[in-house]
């Protein structure tokens, strides 16, 4: 699962870089190049300079999106809006899975997301549960409403005039700049359009340091004796091989998979297997907070349990739905 959303978070940052930079390079080298740039870049901590940048770009790419988005509002063809709700399509009902399995973020944000705040209290800075909990409701919701943007965004942009999604990661990446550069000129287009990829990018550098991390603490929690790491993951050699075989696989998944498949179907292909580990990652999240290593004053509020089992029970129903769909329908 991680090596796949690895190889699909790359080649679309490939696009956004063929569409940024104006560059026509072909996604599959392009994609392998930037995983294993990033692999260098988290080695030897140069991406903390990329962070940096990309601080300042996603300010920008999301202040752009909020005015675009309040720009191409009136293009939005809200008389489409049914009247009465549809009946079940198996197409359709593909499609929302596929959708369900990235946005607005992937099940596995809270475990990774939790180790970095060990890492950061490793390295001597104070963490508390007040901030954390903000540090994560604002970057959640804040990705919420972006994905909600670029809903609309392309609601009446290329839905309303009948384009469809382009099934080469070049060509996409191409939309998706042209999105901003149809809402605010080709010159600002191009800046946000640079902007976009770095803040893609550093999804990349996120996900090839995180899942890395949360496998790495897997394997050493399974090898203790009680189930606790002692050990600090950090510049670990289980980290270093884990990071190692997680880059080998997205490329492998790139050259035995993409080849043969066209971006948008890679990319649903990703986002099911994404979609079909959620319930479980879910579980095990809830067993995690609401366990005997948390304390009670610690643990959330008794409606944010019930909410979070509820959560679980929808994941796990949908889950029975696309799999008898999928195979017995």
């Amino acid at each position: 699962t991680q090596s796949a959303i690895v190889a699909a978070v790359g080649i679309t940052t490939a696009g956004i870089a063929n569409a940024a930079f104006g560059l026509n390079i072909p996604g599959i080298p392009s994609a392998i190049a930037l995983i294993i740039l990033t692999f260098v870049l988290i080695y030897t901590g140069g991406y903390r300079i990329a962070e940096r940048i990309t601080k300042f770009c996603v300010v920008l790419v999301t202040i752009a999106t909020l005015i675009s988005t309040i720009l191409i509002l009136p293009q939005v063809p809200w008389s489409l809006w049914p009247e009465a709700a549809p009946a079940f399509d198996a197409v359709a009902f593909m499609f929302v899975v596929a959708l369900v399995g990235l946005m607005p973020a992937g099940m596995d944000l809270s475990i990774m997301h939790s180790l970095w705040i060990k890492a950061r209290a490793r390295a001597g800075e104070s963490v508390n549960l007040a901030d954390i909990t903000l540090d994560f409701d604002i970057g959640y919701m804040g990705t919420v409403i972006m994905a909600l943007c670029f809903l609309l965004m392309g609601a009446g942009l290329l839905f309303a005039q009948g384009i469809a999604p382009e099934n080469s990661a070049t060509a996409f990446g191409g939309q998706v700049v042209g999105l901003y550069s149809s809402a605010l000129g080709p010159f600002v287009g191009a800046i946000v359009g640079v902007a976009l990829f770095m803040v893609i990018f550093s999804t990349m550098l996120a996900i090839q340091d995180g899942f890395p991390r949360i496998s790495a603490s897997f394997y050493l929690a399974v090898r203790s004796q009680d189930g606790k790491i002692e050990k600090a993951i950090d510049h670990s050699l289980e980290l270093l091989v884990v990071m190692v075989l997680m880059g080998v696989g997205a490329i492998a998944v790139l050259l035995l998979l993409f080849g043969g498949a066209g971006f948008g179907q890679f990319m649903d292909f990703t986002s099911v297997v994404a979609f079909l580990s959620a319930p479980f990652i879910a579980l095990l999240n809830h067993r995690a907070v609401f366990g005997p290593d948390v304390s009670e004053v610690d643990r959330p509020a008794p409606y944010l349990r019930i909410w979070s089992l509820l959560g679980i029970l929808f994941l796990f129903g949908l889950t029975a739905i696309y799999l008898y769909v999928r195979f017995f329908s």
